[in-house]
């Protein structure tokens, strides 16, 4: 941590070791250290000017993080587009350009980049790979996983895209082909708990209640704070119909965080379920209280009321909803049922006919 004295010794290696890459690239770290992030890229330069030829996408990436550091995101996609072009072999460049796209809300533009690299090359894998994030970042998952479809054409071993794919599996809902992309990604992902986490979320999915249990359970053994897998027992157990010791493991899970919005209605939607009426809406109305803008807390609290037989209350916890989803189909189909049921006709037609307009 001494860094002045790191610089004066520095200083005299470098005063008969000009040439020597290494000193003037460890020279830059102790100023991005020291925040002097245009000394950090003046000497990356220096060790780029010494270096050898395989050493020069690794300083040009290492200047690109300096320019970031200090906010100037478009000097940074200069340097790594600059890279790139030396080098499209040179994978932290992708990284980070995806990166820096993202960090930006430049993702459309990190595509179309990314895509004129293929149309270069159509072999490239990493810039199919960098194509496919950027898909399922602006959430088009099949255009994603038609790229990572390609990555492993062109090389089957790239077995990193295969956590990728079973994400983008998961989010478009096909639960099984997410498993067989998981399976596959266990041969080079360094996280196991993380698989098991993700294939007991398909499984629950998928109402394979008790494989779901089983791997919920060795998350939370190997990982005993991992609140989410605590909340998937629970979850599971309710569904495998031990709801009070599924209730039991979803406090547990709150215990560890308080302030979990999905699991707090996890819980409340557990109660419910239960018959715990009075309790449940405790829950909602906490919940709506510090979490006014979630739309689906609304929805969820105005099944409660109508298995309460409170019409009233379950409409106008879904006008709620409305005010923040006003273009939900989902909610105008329940409160045209809901209209119908309070003898209300002609606001359910109107609910039925805007809900018919937008599916």
């Amino acid at each position: 941590g001494k860094l002045n004295q790191a610089l004066n010794q520095l200083d005299e290696l470098l005063l008969e070791q000009q040439d020597n890459d290494e000193l003037w690239a460890l020279k830059a770290e102790v100023y991005s250290e020291l925040l002097e992030h245009d000394l950090a890229i003046l000497y990356y330069q220096k060790a780029l000017e010494v270096c050898d030829p395989d050493n020069r996408a690794y300083y040009q990436v290492e200047v690109a993080h300096e320019q970031i550091m200090k906010n100037d995101a478009e000097a940074a996609g200069r340097t790594l587009k600059m890279c790139l072009r030396s080098y499209p072999d040179y994978e932290p460049a992708y990284t980070s350009l995806f990166v820096l796209a993202n960090a930006n809300d430049e993702v459309q533009g990190a595509l179309a980049y990314f895509k004129r690299l293929t149309d270069k090359n159509p072999y490239n894998k990493l810039a199919w790979y960098s194509m496919g994030l950027c898909y399922k970042q602006l959430d088009l998952h099949e255009e994603s996983v038609h790229c990572f479809d390609l990555v492993l054409t062109i090389d089957e071993d790239f077995y990193e895209v295969y956590m990728d794919l079973a994400n983008a599996y998961m989010a478009m809902e096909w639960w099984g082909k997410a498993l067989e992309a998981l399976k596959i990604a266990r041969k080079s992902y360094n996280d196991p708990t993380q698989i098991l986490y993700l294939r007991a979320e398909c499984y629950f999915h998928q109402e394979r209640y008790n494989k779901s249990l089983f791997c919920f359970r060795k998350v939370a053994h190997y990982l005993p704070d991992h609140a989410e897998a605590w909340f998937g027992i629970g979850l599971c157990l309710h569904e495998l119909g031990h709801s009070k010791e599924g209730l039991a493991h979803l406090n547990h899970a709150l215990s560890l965080d308080s302030e979990s919005f999905d699991m707090r209605l996890g819980k409340a939607n557990m109660l419910k379920e239960m018959g715990e009426f009075g309790e449940a809406e405790n829950v909602y109305i906490r919940l709506s209280e510090s979490h006014p803008d979630h739309w689906e807390l609304f929805f969820d609290q105005s099944d409660l009321y109508v298995r309460m037989d409170d019409f009233s209350l379950a409409a106008s916890s879904l006008m709620e909803s409305l005010k923040i989803e006003p273009n939900s189909a989902e909610i105008l189909y329940r409160l045209a049922a809901i209209q119908w049921r309070r003898g209300l006709k002609e606001d359910a037609a109107s609910a039925l006919n805007q809900a018919l307009l937008i599916d």
